[in-house]
C-alpha cells in the first residue's frame, strides 16, 4: 500500500488561504454580480483555461498562445448570442468528449509523445472543453434558481475532490478496488470514488432540502443530475493529471498559490458542470 502523502505545513497554509479566498470569491461574484457580469467572468475564466491547456498541449509560444485565447474569446462571444438553441449541441459535445477522455484514461499512452499532430490535437480537444464548460455555466445561471444551482455543484465538486484525496491516501481498505485509470493516479480507484460518491451525496441531498424556490420534483430532477455530474468531475481531475504526465509538469499553472492553475483548480468542474445540465435537458 502507498504511503500516504502528508502535505507540509509550509505548503498546507498557501493551500488553505488561498482555497479560502477562491471560496469567498466566488460566493461573492454568483450572488452579487449582475447576469452580464457573470458571464463575461465565465468567459474570462475560459480563456484563463485555455491559455493553461495550451501549454499542457506543448504550444510555448506565445503568439500562438495569444491567438488561441483570442480564439477562446470570440467563441464565447458567439455562443453567448446565439437565440437558435444551438447551444444544446455544445453540450451534447461536451458529454461525447468526456466520454472520450475516460476512454483515453483507460490508453493512458496515447498521444504522449510530442507531436506536431499530437499537440494540435491536445489544443482542440482543450478549446472545445473549454467552450463547452462556458456553454453550461451561463445556461445554469440563466435557469430560475441558477446562482444557487451553481454554488450548489462547486460545494459538492469541492466536497467529492476533497473526499477522494482523503479516501485515497488515507482509507487503506479501499486499496483492493481496481484503479480507474491505471498509470494516472496510483491513489484514486472505483472504491475512493464510490465512497466519496456516497458521502457527497449525502451532502447534496441535505442542500436539496433547504428553503429554496424549487417544486419537489424539481429537486429529485437536480438531484438525479447530480450523481453523474459528480462521477465525471472524477474524470476531468484525472484527465488533466494525464495531460500534466504527459507534459510532464507538476502544475498547470502558478496562479493560485497551493493550489497551480486554474486548470488544477477547475479540472472537476470542467467536466462536471456539461455532464450536470447534459442530464437536465434529457430529463427536462
Amino acid at each position: 500500500m502507498q504511503e500516504p502523502v502528508v502535505m507540509h505545513p509550509s505548503d498546507l497554509a498557501p493551500r488553505v488561504v488561498t482555497a479560502l479566498a477562491l471560496a469567498t470569491a466566488a460566493l461573492g461574484a454568483v450572488l452579487a454580480l449582475p447576469e452580464g457580469a457573470l458571464a463575461v467572468l465565465a468567459a474570462l475564466i475560459s480563456m484563463g483555461v485555455y491559455w493553461e491547456w495550451l501549454a499542457l498541449s506543448g504550444v510555448r509560444a506565445i503568439p500562438l498562445r495569444i491567438g488561441g485565447v483570442l480564439l477562446c474569446a470570440v467563441a464565447c462571444l458567439v455562443i453567448s448570442s446565439d437565440t437558435g438553441g444551438y447551444r444544446a449541441a455544445w453540450i451534447w459535445l461536451g458529454l461525447a468528449l468526456w466520454l472520450g477522455a475516460f476512454a483515453w484514461l483507460r490508453h493512458a499512452g496515447f498521444c504522449a509523445n510530442a507531436s506536431l499532430v499530437g499537440s494540435l490535437f491536445k489544443s482542440t480537444i482543450g478549446l472545445l472543453l473549454a467552450l463547452v464548460m462556458f456553454t453550461a455555466a451561463t445556461w445554469v445561471l440563466e435557469q430560475p434558481q441558477g446562482r444557487f444551482l451553481l454554488l450548489y455543484l462547486i460545494a459538492l465538486v469541492c466536497t467529492l475532490d476533497t473526499l477522494c484525496y482523503v479516501l485515497g491516501n488515507y482509507a487503506g481498505g479501499l486499496a483492493r478496488w481496481p484503479l480507474i485509470a491505471p498509470g494516472v493516479s496510483p491513489n484514486k480507484n472505483f472504491g475512493v470514488l464510490l465512497a466519496a460518491l456516497a458521502l457527497t451525496s449525502v451532502l447534496g441531498a441535505g442542500l436539496l432540502l433547504a428553503p429554496w424556490e424549487l417544486g419537489m420534483g424539481e429537486r429529485v430532477l437536480v438531484f438525479a443530475a447530480t450523481m453523474p455530474a459528480l462521477s465525471f468531475a472524477a474524470i476531468g481531475d484525472l484527465f488533466s493529471s494525464l495531460m500534466k504526465r504527459h507534459a510532464r509538469v507538476k502544475d498547470s499553472g502558478c496562479v493560485l498559490p497551493g493550489h497551480g492553475g486554474l486548470v488544477d483548480r477547475l479540472d472537476s468542474l470542467l467536466a462536471a458542470l456539461p455532464v450536470f445540465v447534459a442530464t437536465l435537458l434529457a430529463f427536462h
